[in-house]
């Protein structure tokens, strides 16, 4: 039996990824726009795990895009819905979606828009909930 952390990724569910390389295809690299009136269309691969979207350094200086199934990476780690930064450089991004065709600029980035004001909301929250103890211990003292 397997579980997952992240409800809405079923384990064995087909998903299509954008793959991608930039290396290969400067079409791949930012801004990815996946407009009808395009000709340029990349392949779409299916995909039981994860997409992702791989920013990098290449060794040319430049910043590069791979996107693909994550079940193409050699990793021996778990992977969730998240973007994890390279510690070697500052462009350095390695992100992780599960929806179909989720690996393109825009979704993403709307993924962790959604992120941003959960954290934003719940900062507010505690903010507001340590507000009202500070305002009611000078009374309590007196």
């Amino acid at each position: 039996m397997a579980f997952s952390a992240d409800p809405d990724h079923c384990p064995g569910q087909r998903i299509k990824c954008y793959s991608c390389n930039s290396v290969e295809d400067n079409h791949c690299n930012d801004p990815f726009f996946r407009q009808p009136q395009q000709t340029k269309s990349f392949p779409l691969v299916d995909c039981n795990d994860y997409c992702f979207k791989w920013a990098f350094q290449g060794p040319d200086g430049q910043k590069h895009l791979i996107r693909n199934c994550s079940t193409s990476l050699n990793m021996k780690m778990e992977k969730y819905l998240v973007c994890i930064a390279e510690s070697r450089s500052s462009i350095g991004h390695l992100c992780f979606c599960n929806k179909d065709k989720c690996n393109s600029a825009n979704s993403i980035r709307k993924q962790f828009h959604y992120t941003y004001y959960i954290v934003l909301i719940n900062l507010v929250q505690l903010f507001y909930h340590y507000r009202y103890i500070l305002l009611i211990l000078p009374v309590l003292y007196y």
